[in-house]
């Protein structure tokens, strides 16, 4: 077991990988057997594997790392509600074409 793992405790951070992403989640509390216990699911030695379809895996959230995986949440959240958007005027258009460097040229 990982010493990172040895060393938690109720209340921190730690991802959650899964076979559909990641995701930031508390430790609820750790179990006198030494199990983490996140969102109602119990990890032995960071992995539980009730289910062998999707399997999920615990990993150490340092702060560089949640950092960094907060500002892809956000992005991707700005990324698929421009999607959504009906309709874009044309200034908008030009100011995401100049930002993105798309390089659309006007005709």
């Amino acid at each position: 077991m990982s010493d990172w793992l040895k060393n938690l405790k109720s209340g921190d951070k730690v991802f959650v990988l899964g076979r559909f992403g990641k995701s930031l989640e508390v430790v609820q509390r750790i179990t006198p057997t030494g199990r983490v216990v996140v969102n109602d699911r119990q990890y032995i030695n960071g992995v539980n594997n009730s289910n062998t379809w999707n399997i999920f895996r615990l990993e150490q959230a340092t702060e560089d790392k949640i950092i960094m995986y907060k500002r892809t949440q956000f992005t991707q959240k700005v990324f698929r509600e421009m999607n959504q958007k009906k309709t874009m005027n044309y200034t908008q258009a030009k100011q995401i074409n100049e930002i993105l460097n798309l390089g659309v040229q006007e005709e």
